[in-house]
């Protein structure tokens, strides 16, 4: 009996997987205005529909980035430098990346504030 799964499967499932998350994500936001970031965290982080809007597609471009970079690790590295990506690089990758964006809306919205504040 034939097996299905084989090596390269192995490899490029996690990419593909992270792929239908970042556009489910973004085609859930762009076209449904549906936003799931906001249906799950929007009780604890105070932000305003724009800042929400923003920050999903910018994790969708995170998450996007991620795909890319696996799928590309599995084509051209060997299996072994495959497995160390996704044991002690990939996750902290992605947390650098919600940290930034994080810092990003954080660092933007203070200096609003500064700016009404200013004018007023």
């Amino acid at each position: 009996m034939k097996t299905l799964v084989n090596s390269s499967f192995s490899l490029y499932l996690p990419a593909g997987a992270l792929l239908v998350f970042a556009l489910l994500l973004a085609v859930l936001e762009v076209g449904c205005r549906i936003n799931l970031l906001r249906a799950m965290f929007g009780g604890r982080l105070k932000r305003s529909p724009a800042q929400w809007r923003t920050c999903v597609l910018q994790m969708s471009l995170v998450i996007t980035t991620l795909a890319t970079l696996n799928a590309l690790i599995a084509f051209v590295a060997p299996i072994d430098v495959w497995v160390y990506y996704k044991a002690y690089v990939a996750q902290p990758l992605f947390a650098v990346g919600v940290f930034a964006i994080g810092w990003a809306q954080a660092t933007s919205g203070a200096e609003e504030t500064s700016a009404a504040l200013a004018v007023n």
